[in-house]
C-alpha cells in the first residue's frame, strides 16, 4: 500500500508541477505570446489528465494482481468486470460465451487481469471512457458525474480543436480554469484509487 501511494503521488506531483509552471508562464506572458501559451496549457492539461488516469489505474491494478486472489475472492464489481472483459475477448460464439460465463462465475476459473486493456483511454478520455475505466476496475464511483459536460466540452473538446490544428482566439482565463480543474480531477482520482486500496475494495 505504501509503495502504491508513493508511485501515485510521485506521478501526480510531476504533472501538477508542469501545469503550475505553465500557468505561471501564461499569467506573466506578453500579449503576443498569450494565445500560444494558452493553447499549450489546454493541450498539456488534457495530456496530464489522460496520462494520470491511465498510470494511476495501472498502478492500482498491478497492486490488485500482486495480491494473488482467486476469482471468488474478488469483489462482486471487479469479478463482474473481469468476467465481462474475458468473455468479450476470448469467445466468438454465443455458446462459448455462455460456457465461459459459467466457468468464470461458478467454477472459479482464473480471471485474466489485462492491465493495459483495463486502462485503455482510447486516446480520448471523455466522460464515457472515464466511466468505463472505473467500471473496468470495479470502482462504481459517481464522484465525476457533475463534471461530465465540462470534461467532454472543455478538457477534451478544446484540446481536440487545438490538437487538430484549429486556429482561433482563446480566452486565457479558460485555459487557466481547465488547468485548475484538471488538477482537482487528478486529486479526486488519486483519492478514489488510494481509498480503494486502503479499504481493499477489490476484495470480496
Amino acid at each position: 500500500m505504501t509503495e502504491l501511494q508513493e508511485k501515485v503521488d510521485n506521478d501526480i506531483a510531476q504533472r501538477k508541477k508542469e501545469l503550475i509552471n505553465l500557468k505561471g508562464l501564461l499569467l506573466n506572458a506578453k500579449a503576443k505570446n498569450e494565445l500560444l501559451l494558452a493553447k499549450c496549457l489546454v493541450v498539456m492539461s488534457y495530456s496530464h489528465w489522460e496520462g494520470f488516469v491511465k498510470n494511476a489505474t495501472r498502478i492500482y491494478m498491478k497492486y490488485v494482481q500482486f495480491q494473488g486472489l482467486n476469482a471468488n475472492q474478488y469483489s462482486q464489481e471487479l469479478r463482474s468486470a473481469l468476467t465481462y472483459r474475458q468473455i468479450m475477448k476470448n469467445s466468438d460464439s454465443v455458446v462459448n460465451k455462455i460456457l465461459l460465463t459459467e466457468d468464470c462465475l461458478y467454477n472459479n476459473k482464473v480471471l485474466t487481469v489485462d492491465v493495459d486493456d483495463l486502462c485503455d483511454t482510447e486516446s480520448n478520455l471523455n466522460f464515457d471512457v472515464l466511466k468505463k475505466i472505473l467500471y473496468n476496475v470495479g470502482l462504481r464511483s459517481n464522484v465525476f458525474d457533475t463534471k461530465e459536460i465540462y470534461i467532454n466540452e472543455k478538457i477534451v473538446g478544446d484540446r481536440n480543436k487545438f490538437a487538430h490544428g484549429e486556429i482561433r482566439l482563446y480566452d486565457t482565463d479558460d485555459a487557466i480554469d481547465i488547468a485548475d480543474t484538471v488538477i482537482n480531477l487528478m486529486d479526486t482520482y488519486r483519492t478514489e484509487i488510494l481509498n480503494a486500496s486502503a479499504q481493499n475494495s477489490f476484495h470480496s
